[in-house]
Parts: structure tokens; sequence; C-alpha cells
């Protein structure tokens, strides 16, 4: 029996929809009110707790949408009965649905730095796991993930099997780690290509020089400012940028330049700067 159907809202109802209807028909037949009904009080109030649960409302449509074979009516009873409900003591038990486990998304935010280096992590996950046949409970458990180095945002990372567990011969669903990379103050990273700006004074900028740079990893990197530099100018260092596919192969460091200017100059030094009649 379909939980919507049984409260008289859409699916796409709002939480004060569903608890408006509820009240309505909880009250209409509630056992001690003038024409109540004790079995059709119990589907209500299981309907009510699936469809306000977020958790179970989930796996209860999730479930629906796989299923094949019973009716609405019986996968709805077999549903509750598996958590535990029994409003209707005559349901035969021999409907069995072969049921998936679904998987278990968790999301995971690492540093530039991490990144880069790759991360080992413990973290503790909640999951459906077989109590027999076709019972489940929540049980907490911990899990090690290797992240490796170069990891990109929004990367997945998928855990076979390690999932909620099915039921009735059901296949364990997965665990699926989604990397979030941090804001970094200092660079940015688009693909394997790290960015990052470097301040030079006007004067290195027109005469050329070479500074040094202090990478993600904290390498120093002797860059070379080209003489006649112009604003947002870029340098491209090879293969100084982020580790390519957990190997040893890296993308590049892209440097803009930002020119600095002085606050104040003395009247001979502009006076050198006229002199040079620049156009």
């Amino acid at each position: 029996m379909d939980p919507y159907k049984i409260l008289g809202v859409d699916k796409d109802a709002s939480k004060e929809e569903i608890k408006s209807a509820y009240r309505k028909l909880a009250k209409d037949h509630h056992p001690d009110a003038n024409g109540g009904d004790d079995s059709k009080f119990k589907q209500i109030n299981e309907a009510y707790k699936i469809l306000t649960d977020p958790a179970t409302k989930a796996q209860y449509e999730e479930d629906m949408f796989k299923r094949t074979g019973p009716s609405p009516e019986d996968f709805f009873r077999e549903f509750m009965s598996q958590r535990g409900f029994n409003f209707n003591p005559n349901f035969s038990s021999r409907i069995k649905m072969k049921q998936n486990g679904t998987n278990i998304n968790v999301k995971v935010f690492l540093s530039l730095e991490e990144a880069f280096r790759g991360k080992s992590i413990e973290m503790s996950i909640d999951r459906l796991e077989r109590l027999d046949a076709n019972k489940l409970i929540q049980k907490n458990r911990r899990i090690k993930v290797n992240i490796p180095k170069g990891a990109k945002d929004g990367q997945q990372l998928v855990l076979k099997g390690q999932g909620n567990q099915g039921r009735n011969g059901g296949r364990d669903g997965d665990i699926i780690i989604i990397i979030q990379l941090k804001q970094n103050a200092l660079f940015s990273v688009r693909e394997h290509n790290l960015y990052s700006r470097i301040k030079v004074p006007f004067t290195q900028a027109i005469l050329g020089d070479t500074i040094i740079f202090k990478n993600i990893d904290g390498e120093k990197i002797n860059v070379i400012i080209p003489k006649f530099s112009q604003q947002n100018q870029n340098i491209e260092i090879l293969s100084k940028g982020m580790p390519v596919g957990n190997s040893d192969i890296r993308g590049n460091l892209i440097l803009t330049i930002d020119i600095e200017m002085p606050k104040s100059l003395t009247e001979k030094q502009l006076d050198a700067i006229r002199n040079l009649n620049i156009s």
C-alpha cells in the first residue's frame, strides 16, 4: 500500500501538508472515535512514519523503484514488517524480495597540500547491516580511506560492497567518497595545473631578474622574470604542478605577474624616468 495514498497527499507534498493530512485522518480513524478503525489507524501511523523520516522515506522510495513482483500493498506491508512493524498479522511471509543495498555517499574535505601529497583517512560511518536474511539494523563502523596524490575536486573513490547491505540475496551497496578541495589563499588548480600570482617590482619587470618562488610542496624554484614583463603576463614552469593520476607525472605551474609600482619617488628618480622617453 502506498503511504502517499494512505495519507491522501501528492509525492511532492510539503512536511506541513503531510502533517496536516495525518492529523485529520488520525482523528477520524482513531479507535476511540465514533466509527474509528484500529487497522486503518495503524496504517495511517506507519505511513506517516515513512514520509516524515528522511532515511526511511529515501529507502522506501528506492526500494519501491527497484521492486518487481509483489503488489504495492504487499510491498508496503513487507517494507514495514522488515522494520519491526506488524499491523497486519495475516500478512503472508512468503513474499521475499531480492533487494540490493543502497550506496553511502561521504564528502571528504582536503587542503590543496593534502591533495598534492595524498592522505590516509579514518572515519566512522553508519550503515545498514543484515541481522538475518531479510532484516537490517543500523551499525556504526570505522573505515580507512587512502586518498591518492593528485586528487581532484569532485573526484569520486568507490569502495565496492562496503555500503548498506542487501536483503534476500541482493548485492551490497558501495561507499562513494567524494573529494572536495578547500580554498587556498595562494594557489588554485585547474585540471592538473597549479596557478599562483607573483609580485614583481616595476624595476625588475623592466630590467628582468631571477626570483625565488615557494611551491605548494615547499620546493623553492628559481623563476626567471623576462625583461619588459607586462602586468598579468604568465610564466609557465613545466612539471611543477599537481600529480597526474597518482603517478610521478605532474602538470605545470603557471605564475601570473603582478607589477608593484612604487608609492613615491624622488625628483631625481622621476627625472631619470622622464629622460627615458619611453613610448
